[in-house]
Parts: C-alpha cells; sequence; structure tokens
C-alpha cells in the first residue's frame, strides 16, 4: 500500500511542477522520442526500454505509438492520446491514456493492456526536450512503469505569401479636337436681364478623421480571455468613447504565426469580441458603437521567427471614427 500511494504522490508532483515561459509544443509537428525504463511488473522487476513516434494535432493534443522492450520480461505495443496542459512552457506536464498488447514471455502470455498516466516534457531548446512518464498499467496484472527520454522534433515552416504590386493601366488616348464652329450672324443685343439671387452657400459635409490607437493588450497562445493587468488597458478605450459620445470604434485582433491561416483567423476574432465584450458588459460602451475585426496572423509587428517577437504580435488594436464638422 505504502508503494502504490508514493506512485500516486509522483504523478501529481509532475502534474504541479510550476513552469517558465520558454518552448512550444507546435501544432503540425512529428516527436521522436527514445527511452529507458523501469518496469514494476507482477513476480519480476526489470530494466528495459523503446522508441514512441508521436503527431501534435494541435498546441495541446497529441497522438503516439509505442513499443517497449523490458529486458527479459517480454513486450508491449500500445497507442495513447496526451494532453499538454502548458503548451508554451519549458516545464510542460501532460496526461495520457491509451490501450494496447503486452506480452509477458516470463508468465508465457499475452494480453490487451489498458493504461493512465502523466509525464512533463522539459524543454532543452525548441527542438530537444527531456520526457519522464510515470504509467499505471493494468493487463492480466497491475503493473507500473517509469520512463526516461529526449523527445526530438520534426516540422515545416509554413511558406509565406508573396503579393506583387499590380502595375498601373496605361493612359487613354487623348480624344480628337472637335471641328471648329462657323461664326453667329451678329443680331442686336437684348436688353440686360435683372441680376439672378445669389445661390445659398452648401454647408460643406461633415469630415470623418480616423485616430488609431494601439492597446497593449497581449493573449496566451490559443488564448483569447483578457487576463488582469491588461483591463487598464480596455478602460483607456472606454474613456475616450466616453469623452468623445459622436466617435465610433473597431477593435482588430491578430495573432503570431502558429497554427494554420484559417486556425489563427477564428482565434484574432474571438480576440477582437473579447475587447469588445469588455467595453459593452464592464464599462457600459453601446454595442452599436463598435465592430470587431480578426486579421489573423496578418500584419505582423515583431518577428514571428522569436518566442519574444510572437508574444508581441499576439496583440488587439482599437481605432477611432471621430466625425467633426
Amino acid at each position: 500500500m505504502a508503494k502504490r500511494i508514493f506512485k500516486l504522490v509522483l504523478i501529481l508532483a509532475l502534474m504541479t511542477i510550476p513552469a517558465v515561459s520558454w518552448a512550444e509544443t507546435k501544432a503540425g509537428t512529428f516527436e521522436v522520442t527514445p527511452f529507458l525504463g523501469y518496469y514494476d511488473l507482477h513476480k519480476a522487476d526489470k530494466f528495459g526500454g523503446g522508441l514512441r513516434l508521436g503527431y501534435n494535432l494541435t498546441n495541446v493534443w497529441g497522438l503516439e505509438a509505442a513499443y517497449d522492450r523490458m529486458g527479459s520480461s517480454g513486450d508491449l505495443y500500445h497507442a495513447d492520446a496526451l494532453y499538454n496542459f502548458s503548451s508554451e512552457k519549458k516545464l510542460d506536464p501532460f496526461l495520457l491514456a491509451g490501450t494496447g498488447l503486452a506480452h509477458l514471455s516470463h508468465q508465457s502470455y499475452t494480453n490487451m493492456l489498458f493504461e493512465v498516466g502523466g509525464g512533463i516534457k522539459y524543454a532543452l531548446n525548441d527542438l530537444m526536450a527531456l520526457r519522464v512518464d510515470v504509467r499505471d498499467l493494468q493487463e492480466k496484472y497491475n503493473d507500473f512503469v517509469t520512463t526516461v527520454g529526449i523527445t526530438f522534433t520534426f516540422g515545416k515552416k509554413k511558406r509565406v505569401a508573396q503579393y506583387v504590386t499590380p502595375k498601373p493601366a496605361p493612359a487613354p488616348a487623348p480624344a480628337p479636337a472637335p471641328a471648329p464652329k462657323p461664326a453667329p450672324i451678329p443680331t442686336p443685343a437684348p436688353a440686360p436681364a435683372p441680376a439672378p439671387r445669389p445661390a445659398p452657400v452648401p454647408r460643406p459635409a461633415p469630415r470623418v478623421e480616423k485616430q488609431r490607437i494601439e492597446l497593449k493588450i497581449l493573449f496566451a497562445t490559443n488564448r483569447w480571455n483578457i487576463r488582469p493587468q491588461y483591463m487598464g488597458e480596455v478602460k483607456k478605450a472606454a474613456d475616450y468613447l466616453k469623452k468623445y459620445p459622436e466617435t465610433t470604434a473597431e477593435v482588430e485582433g491578430y495573432t503570431d504565426s502558429k497554427g494554420t491561416v484559417k486556425y489563427n483567423l477564428r482565434l484574432s476574432q474571438k480576440r477582437a469580441e473579447s475587447v469588445e465584450k469588455a467595453l459593452v458588459k464592464k464599462f457600459g460602451i453601446d454595442a452599436s458603437r463598435l465592430s470587431a475585426r480578426g486579421f489573423g496572423e496578418s500584419h505582423p509587428v515583431a518577428d514571428n521567427k522569436t518566442k519574444a517577437g510572437r508574444k508581441e504580435n499576439r496583440r488587439t488594436i482599437v481605432i477611432f471614427y471621430i466625425e467633426k464638422k
């Protein structure tokens, strides 16, 4: 019983280790993890090792297939689903669950297995991470597995489309000059007509001026909620709209270059709508004066190849439209 409690405490400890910003689990990348392990089996404890092949469906969800060689005790063939808690952290805890086959040569049987567990990845750089797993294995008996390995990440960078400015159309050819009209026959000058009243001068149409104000509201990867430290930036926009009640505003949302173009457009729209809803619900701004639009990863203000640059690109901007007489 004490041994089982120690194992459960180890799993919980791995789930609660604090983390600092570093690397990211990137959607659409592949992972290869060779590992060594200790296998706490029924009537036998063995050292062994194996290989995992994984694919990241999103920044938090992944799938992997694995093979374990448990010394002379047998083999495990299994597939698992993983959930990463902190895809943008140097220390990234995760949970897993899966199924497969267990061949135990020292017990002379093959049986279905089911497993649950967890672990943590420690990023060494953008392409390598140290990985520790603990798993509770249910086959004919209840076993426990601990492994340590190195994860290598592979993936392709997206190509950015190049836009070519179209050439201007050629100027049209000048129209031919009209033929001269014959001189009219002079007639006696009529009596001068009274001078007409001057027409009223039309009032000038109102001018609409556009003022761009960038709010310092940054977002975590795959998130659109406004964190408390940025609510003061939203209040600045609300104060401006209250001071000038004739103005309207458009909120623009942006993302970094991680993920697909379609996914980033939806995410940036949610970020813009989050700021719009905060202006209405928290500061009482009339919703008819506001609009929200997402631009995805377009118009970056920093380099998306660096962690700091990607952080700056996950932002919102408010544009005010002022009608002046």
